[in-house]
């Protein structure tokens, strides 16, 4: 009687897994498909860009950066505010801003927190 049991639940592993990977191929293939009737197109929108960019940088003016187009001097007041900004970032900011690495420093807000909860628990009989 379990061996019916174990040869049902086989079977319809089998089957459940066999119908996923047939689907993670057919999306496999329209995707390679896709890809394929896409890519002409691409290709000529790349020579065209690049045709075009080539003519933008005979008419630039020497005094531009060919690859901004703005005035050397716009582009050093950029790079100054970027550089002011980067030394004024917060160490509780998004991890990918952090100048400090996780959990090296915590904030007053979460040592609060912490102490508050912790400092609750009173023994029984007291």
């Amino acid at each position: 009687m379990h061996t019916e049991y174990f040869a049902w639940g086989l079977k319809m592993t089998v089957i459940g897994m066999g119908l996923v990977f047939a689907m993670l191929g057919v999306l496999w293939a329209l995707l390679t498909i896709i890809l394929m009737l896409d890519k002409p197109e691409e290709e000529e929108e790349e020579s065209s860009a690049a045709s075009a960019s080539e003519e933008a940088e005979a008419d630039e003016p020497a005094s531009q950066p060919a690859s901004t187009g703005l005035p050397a001097d716009l582009v050093a007041a950029i790079t100054a505010a970027v550089v002011k900004h980067k030394a004024a970032l917060l160490g509780g900011s998004a991890p990918i801003m952090r100048t400090t690495w996780s959990g090296s420093q915590q904030s007053n807000w979460v040592i609060a927190g912490r102490a508050r909860q912790t400092n609750t628990w009173t023994p029984r009989g007291k």
